[in-house]
């Protein structure tokens, strides 16, 4: 008995491959990496806590500070929702080098794929970036 090759349609593609490709697509900055992460919804603080590694108190101190930005607008709800291309910043405090410049965390969310018990969202994460402070003009919380 003869075996005969067979050979995979393109067609067939599976999900995750295109995942891939679209990952080649994507030019990340200097201290930026991609992550892939599963929450419940697309809320703001979820997303924060996953993609910052962060507990969910911190990112609660951070939202009644007024540390989050959405597109460059403060966060007025802990529940608000996101979508793709949303930039989220974590303000970190002001510049040491330059006072007109905050030292932020950037998530933004690059793809959705939502589940039947979860979301899964592709995030791009950068720690440490050094941005123009906002038109609102944050300032630090004095005690």
């Amino acid at each position: 008995m003869e075996l005969i090759p067979t050979f995979q349609d393109e067609s067939d593609d599976d999900d995750d491959d295109d995942d891939e490709d679209e990952d080649d697509d994507i030019v990340l900055d200097k201290g930026s990496q991609l992550l892939s992460v599963a929450v419940n919804s697309l809320r703001i603080d979820l997303i924060l806590k996953a993609g910052l590694n962060m507990p969910r108190n911190r990112v609660e101190t951070a939202f009644y500070e007024s540390k989050l930005r959405i597109n460059g607008n403060k966060v007025l709800k802990k529940g608000e929702r996101c979508k793709i291309g949303d930039e989220i910043d974590l303000i970190r405090g002001v510049s040491s080098t330059n006072p007109d410049f905050l030292s932020v965390s950037r998530i933004e969310i690059l793809n959705v794929k939502e589940g039947t018990d979860h979301v899964k969202v592709k995030l791009q994460r950068t720690k440490v970036l050094t941005i123009e402070n906002y038109i609102d003009a944050w300032t630090p919380v004095s005690i």
